[in-house]
């Protein structure tokens, strides 16, 4: 293939291989709903910047360009536009796992899979490589944080997750979500954790067996054996541990949690993580792992640690007002939402959440989930906003809102409230919080969704100023 055009290029992994595969040479377009819209334009810039030419996404970008392949996600409709028109004109359409496959199969590489984790263990195992020298590629789910040496400077918004190495190491982020991973062959291959987010319980175990079998060195959590039951890690050196577990190779020791971020011991090196969590904990016990299956020495990986800057909308700190902390989260289903609240819970302060379902499917499917995890790591005194339903376009059947969730989670004895995603929206999370609150947004997939953080902060530091 030399050239290629992303549908959906904008979406977190799509966007990734569009830079890489431009950054090798290829001649790259894409199309994508939000480039449509004049939405999330930063990151179209650092695409076009990168040498990525975006086009509408009707069709008229893969009729007009001489076209090799059509590359979708698994997001992407098959009556969307492009991939009309591709099948019109005899053009091959691709999986975006297919084609990261085939770029993986030259040199090393390290893939990631799991159902939460993945991303932010990705770039904590390619940071930790970059920094001793080891020059990766990285093709992640989320940027890192908007400021990091990453970025062009503090406070700009964060392009694609990706970067291009001048070794022929690779480490990319494994999706599951459309059925993919069991394609994967990496030399070394993660898994984080497994729990019902796109698919049942069942079939992503068959996935994650498949993927830890065709693996050189698997590395597994060492944690939650009920999920674990079912799929079958490789046995004896194929596969190594890491987690909190006192057997476990690659475990934490002496671990204190703050509101902040966390210290722990690995064998006789310190870490100093700057991202809040125990979630984050074990992610970097895992990209520590990648590490020492690399040779790298484990001094110098938990050193790398410390630098670490976190990643866009992961437990992302983005600004603080008149002693309010403003969070970014991706955080979207059960566990996810289960494990952020109970990190931000960790610095003992009151919350205010802005939540956003992030699609019909995922809104039916997760209902007594998120219901059951927002009643666990809610505290009286705590409030939920609840956004209306992202939808992103297609054809979608609308039977559920977020309305039918503030009932349940009132019922429940939350203090859940319906809010609109309006410029009032700020002022009302503003207004409502106090010295020593945090407001968190979370939810997935809606670009506007980190533009409302940073606008809660605006709208504090007027308040602030006003006072």
């Amino acid at each position: 293939m030399k050239r290629v055009h992303l549908v959906g290029v904008g979406g977190s992994g799509m966007s990734s291989l569009a830079l890489v595969m431009a950054g090798r040479g290829m001649a790259v377009s894409g199309s994508d709903r939000d480039h449509d819209g004049g939405r999330n334009e930063a990151l179209f810039r650092s695409l076009q910047a990168a040498g990525v030419q975006l086009v509408p996404q009707d069709g008229s970008g893969v009729r007009n360009g001489k076209i090799d392949a059509v590359v979708v996600s698994g997001a992407v409709e098959s009556q969307v536009p492009d991939v009309t028109a591709a099948r019109e004109a005899g053009i091959v359409v691709r999986r975006r796992a297919e084609v990261l496959v085939q770029l993986l199969r030259t040199g090393r590489h390290v893939a990631v899979a799991g159902t939460s984790g993945k991303s932010t263990v990705t770039a904590m195992a390619a940071w930790i490589l970059r920094q001793t020298g080891a020059s990766p590629t990285f093709l992640g789910g989320a940027p890192l944080a908007a400021g990091s040496p990453q970025e062009a400077g503090p406070g700009r918004a964060p392009g694609p997750g990706a970067w291009i190495g001048t070794s022929d190491l690779t480490v990319a982020e494994a999706d599951e979500s459309d059925g993919t991973l069991v394609l994967y062959a990496p030399d070394v291959g993660v898994v984080t954790n497994l729990s019902e987010d796109h698919g049942t319980l069942d079939e992503l175990k068959q996935q994650f067996t498949a993927f830890a079998a065709a693996v050189k060195t698997c590395l597994v959590m060492h944690a939650d054996p009920a999920r674990r039951s079912g799929w079958h890690p490789p046995g004896g050196t194929r596969s190594r541990t890491f987690g909190m577990g006192s057997d476990a190779h690659v475990r934490a020791e002496h671990l204190e949690l703050t509101p902040d971020g966390s210290r722990f011991r690995i064998g006789h090196s310190w870490v100093n993580l700057r991202v809040p969590g125990r979630f984050n904990v074990e992610n970097a016990l895992a990209a520590v792992a990648v590490a020492r299956v690399l040779d790298v020495p484990l001094a110098a990986a938990c050193r790398a640690l410390d630098d670490f800057p976190g990643l866009s909308r992961r437990m992302e700190r983005v600004g603080q007002a008149g002693g309010i902390v403003v969070m970014d989260d991706f955080a979207h289903n059960p566990d996810k939402v289960a494990s952020a609240l109970q990190a931000l819970k960790e610095g003992g302060r009151r919350l205010r959440v802005a939540f956003q379902l992030h699609g019909f499917g995922p809104a039916r499917r997760h209902r007594r989930g998120l219901v059951t995890a927002f009643t666990a790591g809610l505290e009286p005194e705590d409030r939920l906003y609840m956004l209306p339903i992202y939808y992103a376009g297609g054809t979608v059947t609308r039977d559920i809102s977020a309305d039918d969730y503030v009932a349940d989670l009132q019922a429940a004895g939350v203090d859940a409230h319906s809010a609109e995603a309006s410029d009032a929206l700020p002022g009302r999370l503003a207004a409502d919080s106090r010295a020593g609150d945090t407001v968190v947004i979370m939810g997935a997939r809606n670009p506007d969704l980190p533009v409302l953080a940073r606008q809660v902060v605006a709208e504090l530091e007027a308040c602030q100023r006003r006072d």
